[in-house]
């Protein structure tokens, strides 16, 4: 599905009767994020899907959600889809300037009445080619890899927490070394990739819950032995 426009979705606030999307966030809470990732180092493309379980902690009940790509991976993410139990959702999402979060706003196909909880799915790709930041919440080149408890998937806009729970599907080149901080366990093993869950309970948002590496040239490549 396309995103809806911006006209599209002023629409749909008024419809909602909603003032303003801003309005709504604060109720949401991500009390289990599932993600999948697929790190590919030769393109710099971090693939994923985040699955989020949103519970209403508010009064009023839930039509539109506003979820937010931190900075500095706005303009360098590509939403592909988003879904519900239900069926795939309406979305819509301004363009950014380099650097700056971005913001997704999509609608419910019914409403989440306080107390109540909905899943959601996000899937996404964020460009990693030319970025370098070591202190960054994901990093990807040729020989290494990291990911951090937070900062690089959606969250709803007012909630400043982690999830309470987390678990990380994620698929690398089946060469490379997986260091987790966690125990975990290798769900395939594919001619091209290797795939590992890892759950995690409370984490910090600067927390590294992730970091692989590919083998060094000696290892890909041992030296040949001479014969007597």
């Amino acid at each position: 599905m396309r995103p809806v426009s911006r006209a599209a979705t002023r629409l749909l606030i008024v419809a909602c009767g909603l003032a303003a999307p801003a309005q709504l966030p604060a109720q949401l809470v991500v009390e289990r994020a599932e993600l999948t990732v697929q790190l590919e180092p030769e393109s710099r493309t971090l693939f994923a899907k985040s699955k989020l379980v949103l519970a209403n902690r508010g009064r009023e009940p839930v039509k539109l959600i506003e979820l937010v790509f931190p900075a500095p991976f706005g303009s360098r993410i590509w939403v592909e889809a988003v879904w519900e139990e239900r069926g795939e959702l309406p979305w819509t999402s301004d363009p950014v300037q380099p650097g700056a979060p971005r913001t997704l706003f999509t609608g419910l196909r019914k409403v989440l009445p306080s107390g109540k909880k909905r899943d959601v799915v996000v899937h996404y790709q964020i460009d990693l080619k030319e970025f370098d930041q070591p202190n960054s919440a994901v990093g990807l080149s040729l020989e290494s890899a990291w990911l951090r408890g937070a900062g690089w998937y959606p969250l709803p806009a007012a909630f400043d927490a982690v999830p309470g729970e987390l678990t990380l599907t994620v698929r690398l080149p089946k060469t490379w070394t997986l260091e987790a901080l966690v125990p975990h366990r290798t769900l395939e093993d594919g001619t091209r990739l290797a795939s590992y869950e890892l759950h995690f309970g409370r984490l910090e948002p600067g927390q590294v819950i992730l970091r692989a590496r590919a083998p060094r040239s000696s290892e890909s490549n041992p030296p040949e032995r001479r014969k007597p």
